[in-house]
């Protein structure tokens, strides 16, 4: 993360004139204001390298914009995307989580005090499966208090002060992905008891089922490299954490394609693919 200019100025010898500040007017800053409400910013949560100039043109490819679409290279992480038409951007934003490469790509919108260099972007919306409710808690209250025990509740997939019985809820949740997945919580139903509600995570990328963490692979560290067999999966900590993916292709609507997910294995209905493939 860049500095704050106190730190800069404490571990630099500045002269009096390199600390003079510049003042800016606000009235200068009103295009770049217009302009960044078309904008993304944009990373790739991954430890690894990658190729960034693939990166940017699979953008460009998999969202499919009607209009036009700019991908700029901010250095370090961040990428600055602008769509000519601010309705694309919205719709971006709405159809997540996209992948990379099966990397989560991390979104936010263009803030203009920020710097390149600061840009932290630690959130995700992504929609989760609430299994094994009681009947009488699939409403809408009742699924909007566990999702906001989970992170910020952006969308129900019920209609408002109705039930909704079925085998799950969907709910669009934007979470914290430096914090570990939850693989489910306790509900406690006073005079009813307690029971414990699974969560499965659509479209979840790589993923750690040691830490619990988005963004590198339990294969990843040298104890699993090194392993000769005595390592397994199951008896990792979160290694019931469920998820739904869709493959790489675009399948036509109510075409059913069985998935694998740690726990159960579990066939869905396969619509519009979100996650991108590298070239």
């Amino acid at each position: 993360m860049g500095e704050t200019l106190e730190e800069l100025c404490q571990r630099l010898s500045l002269s009096e004139q390199e600390k003079e500040e510049i003042i800016v007017n606000e009235g200068l800053l009103e295009e770049s204001k217009q302009r960044g409400e078309h904008c993304l910013l944009v990373s790739l949560l991954t430890e690894k390298p990658y190729n960034r100039e693939a990166f940017k043109q699979t953008l460009k490819k998999i969202w499919h914009p009607v209009k036009k679409i700019w991908v700029k290279d901010l250095g370090s992480k961040p990428f600055l995307v602008e769509f000519e038409d601010q309705k694309e951007k919205a719709r971006v934003q709405c159809e997540g989580p996209w992948s990379f490469d099966r990397n989560l790509i991390l979104m936010q919108n263009y803030t203009r005090e920020v710097q390149a260099t600061r840009v932290q972007i630690s959130t995700a919306a992504f929609w989760i499966r609430l299994y094994d409710l009681p009947l009488g808690a699939m409403n809408e209250k009742v699924v909007s208090k566990i999702g906001n025990s989970i992170g910020v509740v952006e969308k129900i997939d019920v209609e408002k002060d109705e039930v909704a019985w079925g085998e799950f809820i969907r709910i669009g949740i934007l979470l914290d992905v430096t914090k570990p997945l939850l693989q489910g919580k306790c509900i406690n139903l006073g005079n009813h008891g307690s029971c414990w509600v699974c969560f499965t995570y659509e479209r979840l990328p790589t993923f750690c089922y040691a830490c619990g963490r988005l963004g590198h692979s339990h294969k990843d560290y040298s104890i699993w490299k090194n392993d000769q067999g005595t390592c397994k999966e199951d008896n990792l900590p979160w290694s019931m954490v469920a998820s739904v993916w869709f493959p790489w292709e675009c399948l036509q609507p109510h075409e059913k394609q069985p998935v694998q997910g740690r726990g159960p294995t579990i066939t869905v209905p396969v619509l519009q693919s979100k996650v991108l493939a590298p070239n």
